[in-house]
């Protein structure tokens, strides 16, 4: 499984890009089928993602995070 990302243009239905990205799509659609890939996978979300800033743990690896105090 691979994932593939949406672009903004769908939901937002902004023509004439939209029906250009769908058409992207179809084509990892096709492309997953013909390289025998069983699935495919993808994340929609309208509202983005809330985060505040990176928080910085063990050996200085960064988290992503939120702090509903912050927003």
């Amino acid at each position: 499984m691979i994932h593939i990302g949406l672009a903004e243009s769908s939901p937002l239905a902004l023509e004439p890009q939209r029906d250009q990205d769908i058409d992207e799509i179809c084509r990892w659609i096709e492309n997953a089928g013909k390289s025998g890939l069983r699935g495919l996978n993808y994340n929609f979300s309208t509202v983005g993602y809330a985060r505040t800033e990176t928080r910085y743990g063990r050996s200085g690896s960064g988290y992503s995070s939120f702090k509903l105090s912050k927003v």
